[in-house]
């Protein structure tokens, strides 16, 4: 009898042993690292938490390799150079968020974009943002202040951390750093949600900074003496702007102005489409004919129509899809070249100039299209993932004879979703002859990314 005792106890305690065993396989162990990083910064104003502020803290460290276009000089030492490579911060943020009771809102952002060694050593730190905004009615809000509630697309109110993509194509911002600031502009806005649309319409007062290459006064238009070239006036104007999408499937957050261009499936289905305006009066002008004495005005006014799709998929991958057309009239045979940190360069024999600048705006039809897809966790075992993608942009100005298409071939290493990754990204960029006005070739430019934000 002992010995059954003795037995019967044995097969308790390896019973217990098995299932504590069991127990410590099946149940996952807690990630701290990736819990802190999605809990964030997050402060209670009140005991529910109902009431609260938010910190957000982020930045983008960069490696760039790029083919520079014909003719470039280094700025600073004047020697020619074909190629560049350099470390970069292309953004660093700190946001403050607070929401009281869901009827007020404050947002304060402030940071800085585009620093790198050729810099001054001391760059400046900025406001990006600085509004507020209150509950009037049921999912409708009243705002204004320093904002991005602006519109046109949902490429245009995308958040610089929160993309899919390494960074913006740039064209979907019209003038910008010309009569605004980023993007933003200070002004009022009217935003929230019927069923199942979305708005946002906004009223916004241009910027005129003291010194600017890009806007000039009529006298220096008339000095220019290019007939049917528009340029941008000096005009403290108002611009009027707005946005509405409709939502097929789930619907997404009211609160901040900046679209997710990916959740990596994490919402569910998702499908919108929308359509937008950007419309400044007088905020162009140009002369008819050489010699001209008179400044003929123009409106500057810009639509889209976009679509967003993302869908999970098995073993937690996902399909993220984005589109949106552009048609822009800022006056005859416009055009606006931009270079992202690129001002290590100088000289410049084609039509673009030195560096890595190109035309990204002008009178004409623009297009973007991205596809992304996280691949499955049966590929990509543990909680990192991979996410591929690939983006194009398509460009027809009037001020140019050639129509360019440009690819981006891209890679996300997700560490902590969009929050924590590495980005790998290759794009092409066309070059202009000065006579032709025509593509010539395609220059290639290779980056890497980290991006932390908590």
């Amino acid at each position: 009898m002992k010995i059954f005792y003795k037995l019967v106890i044995s097969a308790f305690f390896l019973l217990a042993i098995t299932a504590n065993a069991q127990e410590t396989i099946v149940k996952p162990k807690k990630d701290k690292f990736r819990e802190t990083v999605n809990k964030g910064i997050k402060i209670k104003l009140n005991d529910s938490g109902s009431s609260f502020s938010k910190v957000i803290v982020g930045m983008q460290f960069w490696y760039r390799n790029a083919q520079l276009n014909p003719g470039t000089n280094n700025k600073q030492t004047g020697e020619s150079i074909s190629s560049y490579q350099d470390f970069a911060t292309r953004r660093a943020r700190i946001i403050s968020y607070t929401n009281i009771e869901d009827r007020f809102y404050l947002w304060v952002h402030y940071g800085a974009t585009n620093s790198a060694s050729y810099d001054d050593q001391q760059k400046g730190m900025f406001f990006h943002d600085f509004w507020g905004k209150l509950k009037i009615a049921k999912n409708t809000y009243v705002g204004g202040g320093l904002h991005m509630w602006s519109g046109l697309s949902r490429y245009t109110m995308v958040g610089g951390l929160i993309q899919m993509s390494l960074d913006f194509p740039v064209t979907q911002f019209p003038n910008v750093n010309v009569s605004n600031q980023l993007n933003r502009q200070y002004g009022v806005f009217f935003q929230g949600r019927v069923s199942n649309f979305d708005y946002v319409f906004s009223v916004n007062q241009m910027m005129m900074p003291t010194t600017s290459k890009f806007l000039k006064t009529d006298a220096e238009i008339v000095t220019a003496n290019k007939p049917n070239v528009a340029y941008n006036r000096r005009l403290s104007g108002f611009t009027y702007k707005g946005y509405v999408s409709y939502s097929f499937l789930n619907k997404e957050r009211l609160s901040i102005p900046f679209k997710f261009m990916t959740y990596h499936g994490k919402k569910g289905k998702i499908f919108n489409i929308g359509a937008g305006f950007n419309f400044a009066a007088d905020a162009s002008g140009a002369i008819d004919n050489a010699g001209d004495t008179e400044v003929k005005k123009y409106d500057q006014f810009i639509w889209s129509a976009d679509v967003f799709y993302e869908t999970p998929l098995a073993n937690k991958s996902s399909l993220t899809l984005y589109g949106v057309y552009y048609n822009a009239n800022y006056g005859p045979n416009y055009l606006k070249k931009v270079a992202v940190m690129g001002g290590y360069a100088s000289g410049g024999t084609s039509l673009n100039g030195p560096g890595i600048a190109e035309f990204n705006f002008g009178t004409g039809d623009m297009a973007y299209a991205s596809i992304g897809y996280l691949l499955p966790k049966n590929i990509i075992p543990g909680k990192n993932g991979l996410m591929p993608y690939y983006s194009a942009q398509y460009r027809n100005f009037d001020g140019l004879n050639q129509a360019s298409v440009q690819h981006d071939f891209g890679l996300n290493y997700l560490i902590v979703g969009n929050k924590v990754k590495l980005t790998a990204q290759y794009s092409t960029r066309p070059i202009y002859g000065k006579t032709t006005k025509e593509v010539d070739e395609y220059k290639g430019q290779f980056i890497m990314q980290m991006q932390f934000r908590i």
